[in-house]
């Protein structure tokens, strides 16, 4: 991804994530990209959403609901898609 945005630490639920983002050059709505670890168990979650879609290259059901939970979209990704 082209624009990198700052790492963050999230938690919820008795979780907690070292959260990495980024986004394509014409902006969040046009792709995103997320890497999340689990700071206790060091588990990864790595998804992206381009034109084509959204991949969860690594799924992994607890971090994504961690991301979700602190997501104003309530899904992993931070922004919403362009339409």
């Amino acid at each position: 991804m082209a624009a990198g945005r700052p790492s963050e630490v999230i938690q919820g639920g008795g979780a907690e994530a070292l959260v990495f983002r980024g986004c394509a050059e014409e902006g969040c709505g046009s792709g995103e990209a997320v890497v999340a670890a689990d700071m206790a168990t060091g588990a990864a979650f790595v998804a992206i959403r381009d034109a084509g879609g959204t991949d969860e290259l690594v799924p992994n059901e607890k971090v994504a609901a961690l991301l979700r939970l602190n997501s104003p979209t309530r899904t992993w990704q931070a922004s919403p898609p362009a339409p």
